[in-house]
Parts: C-alpha cells; sequence; structure tokens
C-alpha cells in the first residue's frame, strides 16, 4: 500500500491563517502564544503540530493543568483538524484511562494527551521533542520549570505555551 502524498499547498490561503505561518517560523525552545478568544492561536498551533507530527521522528506531548479537560478541548480540535484535511485514515485515536493518544499510521508517532494535575505523570516522558500547554494560564510556575526540565534526550525540543493572558503578570 503506497503512502498518499498530501499537497497542504494548493488550498494553503483557505487551510492557514497568519498565526500559522508566524507559528511555523519560531525555532525557539520556548514559545509563547497568546491573544483574545477567536485569535486563531490555538488553531494554528494545532495545525502546526499535526503537520509537525507527520514529517517527525518523535512523538508530541499535549498537556492541560486537568487531564479532564483535554478531551473536549486539544484532543477534539486535533480529531476535527484530521477529518476536515482528509486525513483520517492515516490516524487512530482512542481517549480513555492513561491511553490518550492520536497516532499517525505510518510512522507510529503520537500526539499524547496528559494531565498535569499529578506532577509524577510527568517522570515517565521519553522521547518528546515537543510540547504544547493549552491553557498555561492555568498552570502554575512549578509545573512549567518541572515540565522544562524533564524535556530532555532529544535535539530541538520545543515547548509551546498557548493561553488567553487575564493578569499582566501572565
Amino acid at each position: 500500500m503506497s503512502q498518499q502524498i498530501i499537497d497542504f499547498n494548493t488550498y494553503a490561503d483557505k487551510l492557514f491563517s497568519k498565526v500559522f505561518y508566524q507559528v511555523r517560523k519560531v525555532k525557539s525552545r520556548i514559545v509563547v502564544i497568546y491573544g483574545g478568544a477567536g485569535s486563531s492561536k490555538s488553531y494554528s498551533v494545532h495545525q502546526n503540530e499535526l503537520i509537525n507530527l507527520m514529517s517527525s521522528n518523535y512523538d508530541t506531548l499535549i498537556l492541560r493543568k486537568t487531564g479532564s479537560d483535554l478531551r473536549d478541548s486539544s484532543y477534539k480540535l486535533f480529531e476535527q483538524l484530521i477529518n476536515s484535511m482528509g486525513l483520517r485514515h492515516l490516524f487512530t485515536s482512542s481517549f480513555y484511562s492513561d491511553n490518550r493518544r492520536i497516532t499517525y499510521i505510518p510512522t507510529g508517532k503520537s500526539l499524547i494527551f496528559k494531565g498535569v494535575d499529578d506532577s509524577e505523570k510527568l517522570k515517565s516522558i521519553v522521547g518528546i521533542q515537543r510540547i504544547v500547554m493549552e491553557e498555561a494560564s492555568q498552570f502554575d510556575f512549578e509545573d512549567f520549570l518541572e515540565i522544562n526540565r524533564r524535556a530532555r534526550g532529544v535535539d530541538d525540543i520545543q515547548i509551546t505555551l498557548i493561553l488567553n493572558p487575564v493578569s499582566e503578570k501572565h
């Protein structure tokens, strides 16, 4: 079975926002994406991570402060993106107990969804090159420090924080 080639350039102006292209260019370890509701920050970051997963040799970790919030936010958005781009046949998905992931079938690499309500859950991070912290303003600074400390062992690790600032301190 040959792998289908997906040409994202054909409809790039309809698929991707200006925010997507800005997110795509960033190469630093820590990326902070912030803005109000409807600014396309989450949508653009999720598109970027989906495309990166399809060309990567590493898994991607998607975090929320509370794991139960993932199903109706990041997981749902990734599922919508996969379906809207006509890519469903290339992915398997599961969201139950400790197996919360979307896997790109051709490489076996996954988007892994975890809550940080228990820092013990972060001890088994292995083979992760990219981390997305959705609703980053809900995390404690200590959470961020632990996530940053645990993110090691591979080259070019990137941690993306997405937030709607509700305070000048954010």
